[in-house]
Formats: C-alpha cells, sequence, structure tokens
C-alpha cells in the first residue's frame, strides 16, 4: 500500500481521499486520524437506503468501523474500481468480481434483471432499474418472505383454509404489506387444531352408551353442572358463614343489615338493593351448618336454588331434599370432578369456532401439503431477492461511498467554499 497523504483542510491534517486507493487507506488509518468517529445518519444528505446499509448495526449511527466494513465489501465485489470517485449510479457488469462465487450470483442477477427488462445486451445497470425490479418482486405473491397471503393460491378451498388459520391463531405481514401466513403459524394451527379435537372426543359419549366417565349424567352433564358451578362460591360461602356462627354466635347479627346501612338505602334503587342481596347470605347461617331449603332464602337466589334441588340434587342425593349440609354438597360436587377437569383441560380454544367437521376436513385433506409447497415456491427466490439487495448495495456504494468516506475523515465539503 502506498503512503498515507494528509491535506490541510481548515487548518487540520486529514487523509486526503481521491481514488480508490486512498479509499483503502481508511483500513489502516487510526482512528486518531479522522474528523469524525461516528455520525447520525439522519445527518447525512444521501439516499437514505445508502445510509441504513453501511449502518449495519442498525442503531442510526455509522462508526469508522462500519465504513471500513463497508469499503472492505465494496472492494470484494467492484474489481475495477476507476468509477469510484465519478459518483455514478449506473454499474458496469464488467466491473463485477466474478472470481468468486457471491460475485458470479450478483453478475448473473444484473443480467437477469436486464433481460427481463428487455435490455438482454446491456453492458451496465442502473440504480433505478434494480428498484423497480425490487420493488415488483417484493410486491408480488412470491417475494422470498415465506409468507403466504391468500391472494397467493387461486383455490378458493385453499383460500378459505389460509383465511381461517389468520382468522384464529393470528397473521404475519409479507414483504408487500398484505397478512398471510408462514410455517409458524401453520404449524401452531394444526398443532391447535390436533389438540381440540383429541379434547373433544375425550367428551363425547361412546356410542351405544348414555354416559360416560367425563360425562356422568350423560348428555345432561352440562347443564347440571352450570347449575352447580353458578351458586358453588354462594353456597360454600354460606357454610363458611355457619362456621363462624357456630364458632361465635354474635358473628350471626353482624352478617345482617343493620339499621345504619337499612336507613342508607334506596328502596326505589333496584340495581342497589340487587348489590345488596347479592352480598348478603343465601339464608341466615346457623351453628348447625345446614341449608333449609323450604325456610327464607335470599330471593336474589331463590329461583336457582329451585332449579338446582330439582335437576341436581334430587338426582345426587337420590330423593327430595329439604336440608343440606356440607358433607352432602361435597357428594354432588364429586360427581361432576371428572367433566370439571375435562372442561379446565380444554385445548386448542382458538381454533374451536371453525367447528370439528371443518377442522377434520383441514387435517385430513391435503391442506397443510399444498400449503407448504406455496411457502417453499415462495422462499425459493429469497436467493434471487437477496442479490437485488445485494445489486442495490453495490451500486449506492460505487455512487456514495467515497464521498462519505471523505468527509468522515476529513470533512472535505465542509471546508469547500
Amino acid at each position: 500500500m502506498s503512503q498515507l497523504i494528509f491535506k490541510n483542510y481548515g487548518g487540520s491534517h486529514q487523509l486526503r481521499i481521491q481514488n480508490a486507493q486512498d479509499l483503502e487507506k481508511i483500513q489502516v488509518l487510526d482512528d486518531a486520524h479522522w474528523a469524525a468517529t461516528s455520525v447520525p445518519i439522519n445527518s447525512l444528505n444521501c439516499d437514505y437506503a445508502f445510509a441504513s446499509y453501511v449502518d449495519t448495526d442498525q442503531n442510526g449511527r455509522i462508526r469508522t468501523d462500519e465504513l471500513k466494513v463497508a469499503q472492505a465489501w465494496l472492494f470484494r465485489f467492484l474489481v475495477n474500481r476507476s468509477r469510484l470517485s465519478e459518483g455514478t449510479d449506473a454499474l458496469n457488469l464488467s466491473d463485477i468480481d466474478t472470481s468468486h462465487p457471491e460475485g458470479k450470483k450478483l453478475r448473473v442477477a444484473a443480467e437477469l434483471i436486464l433481460t427481463n427488462l428487455n435490455l438482454p445486451d446491456a453492458k451496465e445497470i442502473s440504480l433505478a432499474q434494480v428498484r423497480d425490479v425490487q420493488s415488483i418482486m417484493a410486491s408480488a405473491a412470491n417475494n422470498g418472505d415465506g409468507i403466504i397471503p391468500p391472494e397467493a393460491t387461486t383455490d378458493p378451498d385453499l383460500v378459505q383454509f389460509i383465511v381461517s388459520i389468520m382468522e384464529t391463531v393470528g397473521s404475519a405481514l409479507d414483504a408487500s404489506g398484505k397478512p398471510g401466513i408462514s410455517e409458524e403459524q401453520l404449524k401452531v394451527f394444526f398443532h391447535e387444531a390436533q389438540g381440540y379435537l383429541a379434547w373433544k372426543a375425550k367428551g363425547e359419549i361412546p356410542k351405544g352408551d348414555r354416559t360416560s366417565e367425563v360425562m356422568p349424567w350423560g348428555a345432561e352433564t352440562p347443564q347440571a353442572y352450570e347449575l352447580v358451578v353458578s351458586l358453588e362460591e354462594k353456597i360454600e360461602q354460606y357454610f363458611t358463614q355457619c362456621a363462624m356462627v357456630r364458632f361465635d354466635e354474635r358473628s350471626a347479627a353482624q352478617m345482617q343489615l343493620r339499621q345504619k346501612e337499612l336507613e342508607e338505602i334506596d328502596f326505589t334503587d333496584k340495581s342497589m338493593m340487587e348489590a345488596r342481596l347479592k352480598n348478603a347470605p343465601l339464608a341466615l347461617p346457623n351453628p348447625k351448618g345446614i341449608l333449609e331449603l323450604e325456610a327464607m332464602l335470599n330471593p336474589l337466589y331463590i329461583e336457582r336454588l329451585f332449579e338446582l334441588e330439582e335437576k341436581v340434587l334430587k338426582r345426587a342425593l337420590g330423593g327430595s331434599v329439604k336440608q343440606l349440609t356440607e358433607k352432602q354438597w361435597d357428594k354432588v360436587k364429586a360427581i361432576f370432578i371428572p367433566y370439571r377437569a375435562w372442561l379446565e383441560g380444554k385445548q386448542g380454544a382458538r381454533v374451536e369456532k371453525l367447528g370439528t367437521d371443518r377442522l377434520r376436513t383441514y387435517l385430513d385433506g391435503s391442506y397443510r401439503h399444498r400449503t407448504r409447497e406455496l411457502i417453499a415456491k415462495d422462499l425459493a427466490v429469497a436467493d434471487d431477492l437477496n442479490q437485488i439487495h445485494n445489486l442495490e448495495k453495490l451500486i449506492f456504494y460505487q455512487r456514495w461511498l467515497m464521498e462519505l468516506a471523505n468527509n468522515f475523515v476529513s470533512f472535505a465539503n465542509f471546508y469547500t467554499p
């Protein structure tokens, strides 16, 4: 490498960069001799995409080491560097270094773009031409990101399948800005669908049987369980209140409406009265811990208690039930333990709205295979798109890198009247 030549810029001697040989010298130039060691990219008067390429860590600033990396990358792909000082955004195909595989790919990509633009004999390619093709590919159905929007297929069944996944387990935005699905959403959907169908099957009553372990009362199990659950908290609250009275009988009076509370209640305000009844005991707690079902009951719960007695307690406890003890209540709840466990172990809730028939169709059909083919086809163009990005990057570096280096190392433009 030739000697480093410094020039007086505004009273400070900095490295002079006039050609490719000078530009290469920044690799050995100590940071102490740079006019700046970092620069915010929003202060640069150039195409933002160029600055973004140089800013490899995307932190909004270009550092000396990032400029050195950019110079090394440019020289790896550009065999003829005589046009760097011209600041041109037209790249001669013969200037691309094809002595290594990456350079060969870049040359092939440039020739392919020119062929698609009906310019197969062109000797150079411009930034505008690269960007036109880049824009077309980014908005195409297959753009290399592995995300498939519904528009990627004309098969109405497959379109509906993709939409179903998006509406249940979510979507991702592809390069064109359209929502679609990737392998990740596909995997999650089938996992959820399989989980839901397995869970659903466990709760079904075998053909020829009237009950099962999960459904101890057959088809009537869900309704009975809902009745139990709707009153469970209130009934158990009552038995706890009875235990308090058993411990200290004075607590019974504290659970009733006191004179001051009665005075504060607006008896024309239905919601206020219902709120107070909701918090009141089911019945007057007693030290025996017995819920008298034919005694005075909280009017807010009478109808549900009557329904519970008729549809659940009689069947569970074997006959008419006038009184309910805590032990009897535990026996009633124990009947529904398998059903409760099944409900709490529910899987695939997100795909439930599609229904079992459609889910089985999706699982048993070729939907997964066909969608994966679309994703693979999309990913197949990823390398082509990456080469187009590299072409854009190479043209940008040819156009701007020397000017950036000059104004990074020496502030040359700053001292040019």
